[in-house]
């Protein structure tokens, strides 16, 4: 059996700008596979082949003979993805000239979903960050006067001064310098469920933030996990270290900027550029990602079908980060890898477009800021 051709050209339709390729579901994918075999003693050579979806179920597509120099013999394959996920491509040049394999990640467009406007009482360019509940309150923290702000129906509901906020679905974590506060929004208000008073000061920048737990500097040093038990807050005191804080399902894990290590201080090199779960996001290379579920292991590989650039995790993190890539080719164009049932996906998001846990932000006006559900 020949390898996968790495030289196998593709080509899609569906309004790719150049030098991005990235085929979505519903657009034309065309695959040519050139190889270096003589068909000059085969004259009646021909071509067959299968494309199996993600589910591995057969998919109608067209195989036809695209001959190279010197009578190589080379394949054009034609084939409409309905889904996402991987798709096996299988070419195989008759009478027993040779068999080629190709797995082709094919993405969600995202950019037409519709969208969700919330009329805001000042122009959102007034927020240092911006972020909403699955409720619909738009959490602001404002740029002037260090407060944080909760908007609802295009009117402030509630204030808290000298505060930050993590928010993830209706969870919102509400940190000052002398307290952590968890809160959960009930289409009305944010109702208080617990609060923790810090040994020293609070500071999230370094935290990790999910629905029940959550990790923050008290002072130099990383507190936590803090878990909401149903009733109140309780520290855990599992976390060491002072680096930046990672929740990775039951792990605790901190990254120093180049080794990520667990609570035992056993430390691995990695550079994080997502986190989902309990799988870690780790880039490889310019196009090659992993996706690990422990500190060792190797995980599942996958490669986007562009050069582009990834940025490692920004913290503090709120419930996730969706590693975030931008082709060289068309730097405002934002992709990003989720996770699925079938195998990792690659989504295509509007340019400029700003990603938090729940939500996409889009737009905004002098009066309105414009989301998109994740």
């Amino acid at each position: 059996m020949a390898p996968p051709p790495e030289f196998a050209s593709t080509s899609f339709d569906g309004g790719n700008e150049p030098g991005v390729e990235s085929p979505l579901t519903g657009s034309l994918v065309e695959l040519f596979f050139p190889t270096g075999i003589s068909t000059v003693c085969e004259p009646s050579w021909r071509v067959e082949g299968d494309v199996h979806d993600p589910d591995n179920q057969l998919l109608a597509a067209e195989f036809v003979q695209w001959p190279g120099p010197a009578s190589a013999a080379g394949a054009r394959v034609r084939f409409t993805p309905p889904t996402a996920g991987s798709y096996l491509v299988t070419v195989r040049f008759e009478p027993s000239l040779g068999l080629f394999q190709r797995v082709l990640h094919v993405g969600r467009d995202r950019r037409a979903e519709p969208r969700i406007v919330d009329a805001m009482p000042f122009p959102s360019s007034e927020c240092l960050t911006l972020d909403r509940t699955h409720a619909g309150a738009v959490v602001c923290q404002r740029s002037t006067g260090a407060a944080l702000v909760v908007v609802r129906a295009g009117m402030i509901a509630q204030t808290f001064p000298s505060a930050t906020a993590s928010v993830i679905g209706n969870t919102v974590w509400v940190v000052t310098d002398q307290r952590l506060e968890r809160y959960v929004d009930t289409g009305a208000s944010l109702s208080l469920t617990a609060s923790l008073r810090a040994n020293r000061r609070f500071s999230s920048n370094k935290g990790f933030f999910d629905e029940d737990r959550a990790v923050l500097l008290d002072g130099a040093e990383l507190r936590g996990p803090v878990r909401w038990n149903g009733s109140e807050l309780v520290d855990e005191r599992l976390v060491r270290g002072n680096g930046n804080a990672i929740l990775l399902g039951s792990l605790v894990l901190t990254f120093d900027g180049s080794l990520v290590c667990d609570t035992t201080s056993s430390c691995t090199p990695r550079f994080p550029v997502g986190v989902d779960g309990d799988g870690l996001w780790t880039a490889d290379g310019a196009q090659t990602f992993s996706l690990i579920t422990e500190l060792r292991a190797t995980g599942t590989r996958f490669t986007v079908p562009f050069y582009g650039s990834v940025a490692g995790l920004p913290f503090p993190i709120n419930g996730s980060f969706t590693p975030q890539l931008h082709p060289y080719m068309a730097p405002y164009e934002l992709f990003t890898i989720v996770r699925s049932a079938g195998g990792p996906v690659l989504e295509r998001w509007p340019g400029g477009a700003r990603l938090t846990h729940n939500f996409v932000f889009v737009d905004a006006s002098a009066t309105s800021v414009t989301w998109m559900r994740r």
